[in-house]
């Protein structure tokens, strides 16, 4: 035949078999919805099935007898002897042998309250603690809230970031990025987050970018401060410093403080006092010293030789130092300068916080106002400006200071007292997600 009227042969077969293919899919697509949830079923439950038919093939057995060999937290012991005795019928025995130093160590299932479970996995993302150490959790629920909100400090951004949380929609869009598995935490924490930046927001009078409580005359003083403090004042900008680095020093007594027990619990009591002692003293030394020695220093007056704070600041780090150098040897010598960069690290505290005010300002004083006092579409113009700036803004806001006040746990803080290194506790259990048991 002519070769065109192959062709058209050929492609109305193929137009023929793309009608019956979508036809086909139709009807896979109505038994995919309509027997979907029956096969994930039906999987997970034969899943479970084989999962416990292999289980014997875990155990020592003989030919009377058999050993499981495992690890029981403390809280589940008395439930898991009485099941066995009921299960058994007297045939089977629950043998409780705690752990040697030296074998390997217990894994680690964290135990916290349930408003700090959120941070638990903050903890998991750097490292469980060892068998023995503190858990951290605690501390960073009080800290990390803290630091971001000090960052962030916009009591609008925090009433957004309030509502993304208890709205679920923050919880929504993790689960389209595909990471629905830590969306639930991440939600709770931001949610902590919003409201310590409220906090701190009615403190710097920031809202928006603007300074709402400065229009309206709203001011008033506590313990001689006066009150709201707006941080982006040129003469703020020193005692924002100081006010980070005071934070920076408490968090670090803290972390070495914490570091005390936990090298107590694995090398004794001396070590302990020596080694973070010494980092305490080393510390309170360089403070002392600093408090009194900057001021000169920085106006050329040179170093104030008769003040006895400088005196017994050198006397208390050069203490501080020996004492670290008996455990750590030239390695903790070699760590000294790391203490006064740790200190510095926490003005960024205040950096980021003007970074956001810098970007509010620009949007709110440089673009949308200028628009809206031209009046007609300018309005419009300005409006869409605010919404898009500050939608740009409060991204920025939630990523900045969470990665910031992560790092200043997991750099700053965690250096100095955790090591890390724990195997999470990953029970013998059945998890079901699309059956239940009746």
């Amino acid at each position: 035949g002519m070769p065109l009227e192959e062709t058209r042969r050929l492609e109305g077969e193929i137009s023929e078999l793309g009608c019956r293919m979508r036809e086909v899919d139709g009807r896979i697509g109505a038994l995919r919805e309509k027997n979907d949830l029956f096969v994930l079923a039906s999987i997970e439950e034969l899943s479970i099935e084989a999962n416990k038919a292999e289980t014997p093939l875990r155990f020592g057995a003989g030919r009377h007898a058999f050993l499981i060999d495992g690890w029981i937290p403390d809280k589940e012991l008395e439930l898991a002897r009485s099941g066995l005795a009921g299960a058994g019928k007297g045939a089977v025995e629950l043998i409780e042998i705690s752990w040697i130093e030296g074998t390997d160590e217990p894994p680690i299932k964290l135990d916290n309250p349930g408003a700090a479970r959120p941070m638990e996995m903050l903890i998991e993302m750097f490292s469980l603690p060892k068998y023995g150490e503190i858990d951290p959790t605690v501390l960073m629920l009080m800290t990390f809230p803290i630091f971001y909100g000090l960052m962030l400090g916009d009591w609008g951004y925090g009433i957004v970031l309030v509502a993304l949380s208890l709205s679920g929609a923050f919880k929504k869009l993790m689960d389209k990025l595909g990471m629905s598995g830590g969306a639930p935490g991440l939600s709770k924490i931001l949610l902590y987050c919003g409201i310590s930046s409220i906090i701190f927001g009615l403190i710097y009078d920031e809202c928006f970018g603007f300074e709402p409580f400065k229009h309206w005359g709203i001011h008033t003083q506590l313990l001689g401060i006066a009150f709201p403090v707006h941080r982006a004042e040129p003469e703020m900008v020193g005692a924002m410093l100081k006010f980070c680095v005071y934070i920076g020093i408490a968090h670090l007594l803290m972390g070495f403080s914490i570091g005390v027990y936990n090298v107590k619990a694995e090398h004794g009591l001396k070590t302990a006092i020596l080694e973070k002692g010494g980092w305490i003293f080393t510390l309170v030394g360089l403070v002392m010293f600093a408090v009194t020695a900057l001021p000169g220093l920085l106006s050329g007056g040179g170093l104030p030789l008769d003040n006895l704070v400088l005196i017994a600041g050198i006397a208390i780090m050069v203490i501080g130092i020996v004492m670290t150098a008996v455990v750590e040897k030239i390695n903790g010598i070699l760590e000294l300068p790391g203490l006064a960069s740790n200190l510095l690290s926490y003005t960024r505290i205040f950096a980021i916080g003007l970074s956001s005010i810098g970007i509010a300002l620009a949007f709110n004083e440089e673009m949308a106002l200028p628009a809206i006092e031209g009046g007609g579409i300018g309005v419009v113009l300005g409006v869409l400006i605010l919404v898009m700036g500050h939608g740009l803004n409060i991204a920025l806001g939630i990523i900045g200071p969470l990665i910031q006040s992560l790092r200043l746990h997991y750099v700053e803080f965690f250096t100095k007292f955790y090591k890390g290194g724990g195997v999470k506790f990953n029970p013998l259990s059945v998890r079901r997600k699309y059956t239940k048991e009746v």
